[in-house]
């Protein structure tokens, strides 16, 4: 069954990550502010959406080595420039710093800035490993939460589980001008308390990236093998046979 995330919970963590979130190496990180996340958000933003690039890629072999990633450029401003000499494609990860004074993400020399990116490397107690990443912005803690419960499960399908429809919630980063839950198609939406928390709500006719692309790969204790890309995007499950031959499963 799908994971009732709760859009409270969703819309409160994502602004303790605006408030609340820096380099824990330069600035002191208030751990039990971002665990509570029940401020409400902050105000909207105006203007268009920036664009930008992200890729997750995800493994899992038969003795249990995981490795996830997520490689990303983040929006266009400086962005996708290759430096020839040594082959480093420049990202924009800086404009996420703040400029407001005693802020933990303010910016600093050597500190890094706050980001989105949330890959996740999950070992249950049957010894289930799994291996998750996500594009997909601001939304992505909210997209590996509503996938957390099956793609952990070894009964389930990792291919249909991430299929499923889904919600997030978003202003700005989803191209709205007020606060806003998007529910594909099958998606167990929190209509109800969009509504009751002033939030606008729209049950969409087609599948959107702005739900995320999540890629991700499962190892389950009796050793059986399952990768799965999503179909929002362009990416593929890869199964290494015990013969090195490749077999690709497209998303």
């Amino acid at each position: 069954a799908a994971a009732r995330l709760s859009l409270d919970r969703a819309r409160a963590a994502s602004a303790a990550r605006d408030r609340l979130l820096g380099d824990p190496r330069v600035t002191e990180i208030d751990v039990a502010g971002l665990r509570a996340a029940t401020a409400p958000p902050a105000a909207a933003f105006n203007g268009a959406r920036p664009h930008g690039d992200t890729v997750a890629v995800t493994a899992v072999d038969a003795d249990g080595r995981a490795v996830t990633l997520i490689q990303s450029v983040y929006q266009t401003f400086g962005a996708g420039l290759l430096e020839p000499q040594t082959g480093i494609v420049l990202h924009n990860r800086g404009s996420a710093f703040s400029l407001v004074p005693g802020h933990p993400g303010a910016l600093a020399p050597g500190a890094r800035p706050p980001h989105t990116l949330c890959p996740a490397l999950v070992e249950t107690a049957d010894g289930t490993v799994v291996a998750l990443g996500c594009q997909g912005g601001r939304a992505q803690p909210q997209v590996l939460a509503q996938l957390a419960a099956d793609v952990t499960d070894p009964a389930s399908d990792l291919q249909s589980a991430i299929a499923r429809g889904r919600w997030v919630v978003g202003a700005r980063d989803m191209d709205r001008a007020r606060e806003t839950v998007l529910a594909e198609p099958g998606a167990v939406a929190p209509d109800g308390e969009a509504a009751d928390a002033g939030v606008a709500f729209e049950r969409l006719d087609t599948f959107t990236g702005l739900a995320g692309h999540v890629q991700a790969a499962r190892l389950s204790p009796d050793g059986a093998q399952a990768a799965a890309a999503d179909p929002r995007a362009d990416g593929a499950a890869l199964t290494l046979t015990t013969d090195d031959e490749t077999e690709a499963t497209p998303s």
